[in-house]
């Protein structure tokens, strides 16, 4: 069975990987998602693309990670 993951930070490739590593650092498995992702073909190069990622926690997560995200962002 799938767990159902929820979004709980979006932004460019970069942020999300420093946020992605702070999280996991600190005991969250989380996600990165491209929404423009095809599975098979990314569709990185077509024109008006959308750059942003979405990280994306386990609902039992999502406290946690909200909580470090906004420490993370004020630091």
């Amino acid at each position: 069975m799938e767990k159902e993951l929820y979004t709980v930070y979006s932004g460019l490739a970069i942020d999300v990987s420093m946020v992605k590593k702070h999280l996991e650092k600190n005991g969250v498995r989380c996600y990165a998602e491209n929404h423009k992702d095809s599975g098979t073909e990314s569709e990185w190069s077509v024109p008006g693309f959308d750059p942003c990622l979405y990280l994306k926690v386990e609902k039992d997560m999502v406290e946690k990670a909200v909580g470090l995200i906004e420490k993370y962002m004020k630091e």
